[in-house]
């Protein structure tokens, strides 16, 4: 599927391929080391439905060998509120 963003966005996608590419993400994971901070790092995509954030999640993965942690927010808040209310 072929993708179309505004400049902005655009601007920021490539930016982020960019950092996920194999060298470029360990020269990143080595400064994040080297100031005391975790190595690596995760990217949330938020917006309204079907505006294509997780196709374009695909599409980066699928470009630079990366794997995907999907995680629904909504269901995340349901489980909490669920344990809490069994807590109770």
């Amino acid at each position: 599927k072929q993708l179309f963003y505004n400049q902005s966005e655009e601007t920021q996608i490539t930016q982020l391929e960019t950092l996920l590419q194999p060298v470029r993400f360990e020269q990143v994971c080595d400064k994040l080391t080297a100031k005391g901070m975790r190595r690596g790092f995760a990217c949330l995509f938020y917006g309204a439905p079907a505006t294509g954030k997780t196709e374009t999640v695909l599409q980066l993965a699928r470009k630079t060998g990366r794997d995907i942690l999907q995680v629904n927010v909504s269901m995340k808040k349901k489980t909490q509120m669920l344990v809490l209310i069994l807590q109770k």
